[in-house]
C-alpha cells in the first residue's frame, strides 16, 4: 500500500484557520512586524497542528537572498580538518549564524593543477550562497581574484587589505612568546610550522625573527612540511645541529606532537627544552604536561566573524573593516612554573 504525500497548505489556509490576515502570519513565521502574543501562540498552533512548513525557495526569491553563508577552505594554505582550532571556529560560527537564522554551507577551493583555469568553489559561481567566510590561508592568486569582485567577503583568521578580516595580533604574540624565552636565558631557539602559504605563518615567524635578532638568540625556522611524523624527523635533526634549548610552534597541535616526541626520547621539559604552542585549543591541556601558549577566544572571533559578514550583507557599500584580536599569553609546564 503507498503511502499518501501529506497535504500541503498555504499562508492563506493558514491565516483563515488562524483568524488573522496573511500578513500577520507571513510576520509571525519571519518574526518581523508587529504582533501580539496571543495571535502569535495561534498561528503557531495552526502550523504545529498542520506540520506546516513555509516554502523556503519562494521566500528566499522574494526577499532575494538564500540566507546562507559560504565557508570556502584550502587544504593547500589550512587544512581545517586537521586542526583543532578550525574545527572550533566551524562549531561556534555554525552557532552563531543559526541564531541570526543563516545557514553554513561549507565547500573546499582547490588550486588548479597542470594548467587548469582558474575556478572559484561553485558556492560562489553559483550564486548559492548571500556572502562567503574564507576560513583560514588561502592562495594569495584566490584572494586577489576575490577581492577583484562585487562579493561580499569575510576573511577569518586571515587577512587583505582590500576586504572584511579578523585575525588575531600573530606578530606581537609571537614576538612576546619569544621575548619570554629570552628573560628565561634561552640563546638559540627554532621555530615549527606547516609549508602551507598561510598568512598567519609567515607574520608569526616574522616576530619570531625579529624578536631573536633584538635579544641576541639564535633562531633557526622550519616551515617545511605537511604532516606531523615528518616533522618529528626535522625536530630530531635539528636537535643534532642547532641544539635549541626552546622550540616555538605555529599552533598547539604541533607543539602537543612535538612535547611527546621529546619526552619519548627522554629529552626532559622544561628542564632541557621549552615549549610555546599558539591557540590554546584543548591540545594545550590534554598531555602530560600543560603547554605554553598564546590563548585566542575562538568563541568571540566565530561571533564577530558571523555579526561582521551579516553587516557586510546589509551594507555591501561600506569601507573594508580591519580587525585584530589580541591572544593572552598563558604560561604552562613547558615553559617553567615560575616562568
Amino acid at each position: 500500500m503507498m503511502m499518501q504525500t501529506p497535504k500541503k497548505f498555504s499562508i492563506k489556509e493558514i491565516a483563515k484557520l488562524a483568524g488573522c490576515s496573511t500578513s500577520t502570519v507571513s510576520n509571525v513565521l519571519n518574526e518581523k512586524g508587529f504582533f501580539g502574543e496571543e495571535i502569535k501562540k495561534r498561528v503557531l498552533k495552526v502550523c504545529a497542528e498542520l506540520n506546516y512548513t513555509p516554502n523556503a525557495l519562494a521566500r528566499n526569491l522574494r526577499i532575494g537572498r538564500t540566507e546562507t553563508i559560504g565557508l570556502i577552505f584550502s587544504r593547500t594554505s589550512a587544512n581545517i580538518f586537521r586542526s583543532m582550532f578550525y574545527l572550533e571556529m566551524i562549531d561556534h560560527l555554525q552557532a552563531a549564524l543559526a541564531e541570526m537564522k543563516y545557514d553554513l554551507l561549507l565547500s573546499e577551493f582547490k588550486t588548479p593543477e597542470n594548467g587548469e583555469p582558474f575556478r572559484f568553489p561553485r558556492v560562489v559561481s553559483q550564486g548559492k550562497v548571500d556572502g562567503i567566510i574564507v576560513l583560514g590561508g588561502m592562495p594569495r592568486t584566490l584572494l586577489h581574484s576575490l577581492s577583484k569582485t562585487d562579493l561580499k567577503i569575510l576573511l577569518l583568521d586571515s587577512f587583505h587589505e582590500d576586504m572584511d578580516s579578523i585575525e588575531t595580533d600573530n606578530y606581537n604574540a609571537t614576538y612576546a612568546m619569544t621575548e619570554k624565552l629570552a628573560k628565561l636565558g634561552h640563546k638559540t631557539a627554532s621555530y615549527f610550522a606547516y609549508a602551507y602559504e598561510e598568512h598567519n605563518i609567515q607574520v608569526r615567524i616574522k616576530g619570531f625573527l625579529d624578536a631573536a635578532k633584538v635579544f641576541g638568540m639564535k633562531a633557526n625556522v622550519h616551515a617545511n612540511f605537511y604532516n606531523l611524523d615528518d616533522a618529528s624527523g626535522i625536530f630530531d635533526e635539528d636537535r643534532k645541529k642547532n641544539k635549541p634549548t626552546a622550540i616555538l610552534c605555529v599552533n598547539d597541535d604541533i607543539a602537543f606532537h612535538m612535547m611527546n616526541h621529546a619526552l619519548e626520547s627522554g629529552i626532559k621539559i622544561p628542564e632541557e627544552l621549552n615549549i610555546f604552542g599558539y591557540d590554546n585549543t584543548n591540545y594545550s591541556t590534554m598531555g602530560p604536561l600543560g603547554i605554553s601558549t598564546a590563548s585566542v577566544d575562538i568563541k568571540k572571533m566565530a561571533r564577530l566573524g558571523a555579526e561582521m559578514m551579516i553587516d557586510r550583507i546589509n551594507n555591501p557599500g561600506k569601507p573594508p573593516s580591519q580587525v585584530r584580536i589580541n591572544p593572552e599569553l598563558i604560561l604552562r609546564d613547558t615553559t617553567g612554573k615560575g616562568a
